[in-house]
């Protein structure tokens, strides 16, 4: 849920783990809830990092197609 930072830079990056950037999104592309659309990886973990104003969050994604 980004409803409290949508005026506010924040910026989501998708790294595979061989630490490939594979995703960005950024402040102007956020809503509400976001939907990262990932259909043209592989099927794999990836590591979401997260900058808002308030921190960084990490987390570990798996895809499974």
């Amino acid at each position: 849920d980004f409803s409290m930072y949508q005026q506010s830079n924040v910026e989501i990056n998708v790294y595979n783990m061989v630490g490939k950037l594979v995703k960005t999104v950024s402040s102007k592309d956020i809503t509400d809830k976001m939907i990262i659309d990932m259909s043209n990886q592989s099927s794999g973990i990836y590591i979401v990092n997260i900058k808002t104003p308030a921190g960084t969050i990490i987390k570990k994604l798996s895809l499974i197609k």
